[in-house]
């Protein structure tokens, strides 16, 4: 396997949400004019609302201020002059409050701090999908280490066939029927591993490989489970070890989906291959699913062109399957 170390997503490019104004623009004035007007009218209200509690407030005085606040208010709010120094030292207000939020000082200083977040979080992705990787290179290993276990049981059968052992030879079958079990539920370990890969592969642009885990890349299990059929048939052929058989094929086993070891003999091969097609089929609709944001996205576009489009071919190939 390529050290994972190697693979790595692309942090995403800034979006600020909006563009950098102009300050010399007639527009961003504007603009700024428009946006202070309505500022300027909703800041009137709580003027407003502030100046009906004072007036309650001076009331409930019994009057002694009343007549000097009364005509403040009046020269304050109801002149025309009054009103429209407050409107304009509002309007201000906001002009210079759109200026700093959409100067260009600010927008760089926000570009900033957005690609360093999206640099962290490319980062973090870079490193759960490398270690999704590594767990799934694990159960590789795994499943390899669980088919030499089923064949080396098997051959010990073969041994204790030719020796006339019988109940030795039954307990063999059985744990290779056991080990073939487990080689069954760690193919399906993978299907979840792969859901969380695409799942964090969709809308990035990234150099990871395809999910490495298909039928076609895992070890293949079944010279072992012919050879298991064709063991477990010479001891039922044989007289003296099928009368063994019978007690041992009723037999309580502790594998997963099995009710016994004679379930567990005739019917693992067909479990493994239909959890191998499952997984075939999670990983083919996976890779459509990328390849469909990768379109959507447009993200094609930010790698180079003839590598990417060299993995989109693999993958429309193996979507066709």
């Amino acid at each position: 396997m390529t050290d994972s170390s190697s693979y790595f997503v692309f942090p995403k490019k800034p979006d600020p949400g909006f563009s950098p104004s102009n300050p010399y623009s007639p527009l961003f004035w504007l603009r700024s004019l428009a946006m202070g007007s309505a500022w300027a009218i909703v800041g009137l209200i709580p003027a407003w609302l502030v100046l009906g509690i004072l007036c309650a407030f001076f009331y409930m005085l019994g009057g002694v201020l009343w007549p000097a606040f009364v005509s403040f208010a009046n020269t304050l709010f109801f002149t025309w002059k009054g009103a429209c120094g407050i409107y304009i030292f509002v309007w201000i207000g906001a002009v210079i409050t759109l200026y700093v939020q959409h100067s260009p000082a600010t927008h760089k200083k926000m570009i900033q701090e957005i690609s360093s977040e999206n640099a962290k979080e490319a980062e973090r992705v870079s490193l759960e999908l490398r270690r999704v990787l590594v767990s799934v290179e694990d159960l590789k290993t795994e499943l390899s280490r669980l088919l030499m276990h089923a064949s080396q049981a098997l051959e010990l059968a073969r041994n204790e066939f030719a020796e006339r052992v019988p109940d030795p030879f039954w307990t063999a079958i059985e744990n290779a029927a056991i080990a073939l079990g487990s080689f069954r539920k760690t193919v399906d370990k993978l299907k979840p591993l792969n859901v969380k890969y695409v799942a964090m592969l969709e809308n990035q642009v990234h150099t990871f490989p395809d999910f490495p885990a298909t039928a076609e890349l895992l070890p293949d299990p079944r010279p072992v489970l012919d050879d298991l059929r064709t063991v477990a048939r010479m001891g039922m052929k044989d007289p003296d070890f099928a009368q063994i058989w019978e007690a041992h094929k009723t037999r309580h086993v502790l594998i997963e989906g099995f009710a016994n070891l004679s379930d567990a003999v005739y019917n693992v091969g067909d479990r493994i291959v239909n959890e191998l097609a499952k997984l075939n089929e999670t990983v083919r609709q996976g890779n459509a699913k990328i390849i469909a944001a990768l379109i959507a996205s447009s993200a094609v576009q930010h790698v180079d062109a003839h590598k990417q489009q060299a993995r989109l071919d693999d993958i429309f190939r193996q979507v066709k399957k």
